[in-house]
């Protein structure tokens, strides 16, 4: 049986908007995908969007993976940022797979650049295809995307690339600003 692996979602969005958010995906992608809680535990098979008023960090207690909101203060104007997800994956015991998506500012190259430097996989959603191409050219521009794909191709290249049936599944970490993927 093949599944993959939990994805995290950080979005720019309120948090009012989060819930509907969810739904719209589950009901286009046909994945399961919810409003993250705090302390919640990562599943295979299950994506988490970032509540649009808490940071959130995925943290390892006694072997499993979990979301954990925090009340820092927003990272260039945002909360939740990317920054803080990316960070939280950095301390991680095995790299994944993270991702930059359509959206304006610089969040999420830096921590992205320490992700691709600590082994981890890293996108970023190629310019042709980007609503506002201002974070993934960020990240580009650090050298921090391994690679550009347009927006149609990140998720087949997730399922190819992330679908695991042996139990060695990495990590997924997905911000973005607009367009997560599907």
């Amino acid at each position: 049986d093949q599944v993959l692996p939990p994805i995290v979602v950080v979005q720019h969005i309120p948090a009012l908007y989060v819930e509907d958010l969810a739904r719209r995906l589950r009901e286009q992608t046909g994945y399961t995908v919810l409003p993250a809680g705090d302390l919640q535990p990562l599943r295979d098979g299950t994506a988490v969007l970032a509540p649009g008023d808490h940071h959130l960090r995925v943290v390892e207690q006694f072997g499993t993976l979990r979301t954990k909101f925090t009340d820092e203060p927003p990272v260039r104007g945002h909360r939740p940022a990317a920054e803080i997800l990316f960070e939280s994956c950095a301390a991680l015991p095995r790299p994944g797979v993270a991702c930059l998506m359509t959206g304006m500012g610089q969040d999420g190259a830096a921590g992205l650049l320490r992700l691709r430097t600590l082994g981890w996989t890293t996108l970023g959603q190629d310019e042709a295809s980007c609503e506002i191409y201002g974070m993934p050219r960020a990240a580009r521009e650090l050298g921090a995307v391994k690679h550009e794909l347009p927006l149609a191709a990140i998720g087949p290249w997730l399922v190819a690339n992330c679908r695991r049936s042996n139990g060695q599944r990495p990590g997924a970490a997905a911000p973005t600003e607009t367009a997560p993927r599907a």
